[in-house]
């Protein structure tokens, strides 16, 4: 009988710590300049929004890195690129999308 009790304490407290140990683990963080593969023909816009201009449109396929991404209201997020911050691409052109902290 003891020794069942010692066993169900040993196992308790092994889940215990591996809960604590869970926890107390960083969580893991977007890097700016991950890539993303656009897909031509996509439309590249001044703007996090389709209201802003279009600077121009790809016609081949390319890897980019990214910068952040948000969201426009309108239920589309967008990418910026990394090395041009200025210039951004819809998330639906972006395949497959890398993981990026918010602007």
């Amino acid at each position: 009988m003891k020794l069942k009790r010692r066993l169900a304490a040993a196992a308790a407290g092994g889940v215990l710590l591996l809960g604590g140990t869970l926890v107390s683990m960083p969580s893991a963080t977007a890097a700016t300049g991950d890539s993303g593969y656009v897909i031509a023909p996509a439309c590249v816009h001044l703007g996090p929004s389709a209201f802003y201009g279009t600077a121009y449109c790809t016609s081949y396929d390319n890897w980019i890195p990214m910068g952040c991404w948000t969201d426009d209201g309108q239920q589309n997020r967008w990418f910026s690129f990394y090395l041009q911050p200025q210039r951004w691409v819809r998330a639906d052109d972006v395949w497959p999308q890398p993981s990026l902290p918010h602007c």
